[in-house]
């Protein structure tokens, strides 16, 4: 049987036994041509993003500042057919990208207790969605991975920071990093302290007043409208939130409307009702729950020891065009191989990214942390 050049294709018949099924030579070779060459091509954090590719390192962020120019158009001369000097004072941002490379390795043992029987598990669910096992196998895998990727770059773009002790994670710094060396305390036009977070212990954090949330909400779109108003022309314009301060607010409303004034035959109370963290929003802004923030905060960067969480209570006030992710190609954001070793009978699946972050706009966010 001819395989991939360089590779000898043995040992997938043990592999398949002790997964329940079996391969013929056919099958063999589709199955290796598969897991040699599979990249994964879609992911939710690469959706909900806007993404550069072609991006290498101090490749320049170009994307351009448009400014208002009351006096671009001046009183024509009177003399000949002379015209006034005009010029665009648009600005580009002046950033640089440097993205990092990010990798992973990982093997499994066909006779693995808990990949034995994940794997069994999602084939009783899914085996009616595919021609064959040899397929359903592929995508168990593809799809696993894909969601363990993609919850490290919700990591790496929002919390990762270059200073970080941990040499494993001291690579870009991510969003949250920039937001707050742009945003710091004493840059009132674009920070709200939230000052639950500063509490001693987790409960003191998570011990909102009824109004917090409501308050700070307000006070973001208070500061954009008053310091930069522009904000209110972009496309995509929403508060991103955790759930801890969405979920405050959404009881405020229930509290304060929707008892007193709200329930109609449209919402009812039963059927639907006109507050839900579907419906959201502050002065027409849609306020978008980030459960992947509140899940990072308190199970990732919550370590032994710690009787607190790392500010709990987050949110950003920016539209899509001002928060920006960068990549060589989207092939290397979610870049991924499975690897089945004949010599150990182990399947080696191993992800290479490479990853940047950028606030274009530095004036065009308002952060509450």
């Amino acid at each position: 049987m001819e395989g991939t050049p360089g590779l000898e294709i043995i040992g997938l018949d043990e592999l398949f036994a002790e997964l329940g099924t079996s391969l013929n030579a056919s099958s063999k070779f589709k199955f290796s041509e598969a897991i040699f060459k599979e990249v994964i091509q879609t992911s939710d954090f690469a959706r909900l993003h806007t993404i550069q590719t072609g991006v290498e390192h101090n490749d320049s962020l170009l994307i351009m500042e448009k400014t208002k120019q009351w006096g671009f158009l001046k009183k024509s001369s009177t003399v000949g057919c002379a015209y006034n000097e005009c010029s665009l004072v648009d600005k580009i941002t002046g950033k640089v990208w440097n993205p990092h490379k990010y990798d992973c390795s990982i093997t499994f043992c066909p006779t693995d207790v808990k990949f034995t029987a994940n794997w069994r598990t999602f084939w009783g669910q899914k085996c009616n969605e595919f021609e064959s096992i040899e397929t359903g196998f592929i995508a168990y895998l593809k799809a696993r991975i894909a969601e363990v990727v993609n919850d490290s770059y919700w990591r790496i773009g929002y919390f990762d920071y270059k200073a970080n002790p941990d040499a494993e994670y001291a690579g870009i710094d991510g969003f949250f990093v920039q937001w707050q060396a742009i945003a710091t305390p004493s840059n009132t036009a674009q920070r709200i302290v939230i000052t639950e977070n500063a509490g001693a212990t987790i409960a003191d954090q998570l011990n909102l007043p009824a109004d917090a949330a409501y308050n700070y909400y307000k006070s973001m779109y208070d500061k954009m409208m008053l310091h930069r108003s522009i904000m209110t022309s972009k496309a995509g314009l929403r508060i991103e939130t955790t759930r801890t301060l969405a979920t405050n607010y959404l009881h405020y409303l229930q509290n304060t409307r929707e008892i007193s004034c709200c329930y109609n035959m449209n919402h009812d109370g039963t059927t639907s009702s006109g507050y839900s963290f579907e419906n959201l929003n502050y002065m027409g802004i849609p306020i978008i729950i980030i459960n992947e923030w509140d899940e990072i905060i308190q199970k990732f960067l919550f370590e032994t020891g710690d009787v607190a969480y790392k500010k709990p209570h987050r949110a950003v006030l920016t539209y899509d065009a001002n928060r920006v992710v960068g990549t060589c190609d989207i092939n290397a954001l979610n870049n991924f191989k499975v690897i089945y070793d004949p010599i150990t009978e182990n399947l080696i699946m191993r992800v290479k990214s490479s990853l940047d972050v950028q606030v274009p706009i530095e004036s065009d966010f308002i952060l509450a942390i």
